[in-house]
């Protein structure tokens, strides 16, 4: 199982300034941050202000509740340049299920 959760990712490299999730998009996505740093922004006005939730180093995981077909409530814009494993929720689907388990099949 451990194989196949590893497989199900994709590392991605990144660049600072980079948008790596934007606040209000929809797309089904987990990241684990594995090497760089960003920052938690959630916008605050039309004009473009945001406000500074939180500061991200190796080891978050972000993306959980978008995951899960929620909205974003915050980007995540990357501070320094890294990289980061990405896990589609159609590659969450294909992962093996146990039996026994909570939605398994």
């Amino acid at each position: 199982m451990r194989a196949a959760i590893a497989e199900a990712f994709t590392p991605q490299a990144f660049r600072a300034g980079q948008v790596l999730l934007r606040q209000g998009d929809a797309d089904a996505r987990v990241l684990v941050l594995a090497a760089g740093q960003a920052d938690v922004l959630r916008s605050i006005d039309a004009r473009g202000g945001s406000m500074l939730l939180g500061r991200l180093e190796p080891g978050a995981l972000v993306g959980v509740d978008a995951f899960a077909g929620a909205a974003r409530t915050a980007s995540i814009v990357a501070t320094t340049a890294g990289w980061v494993h990405v896990m589609t929720r159609d590659a969450f689907e294909r992962l093996p299920r146990r039996r026994g388990l909570p939605g398994s099949r």
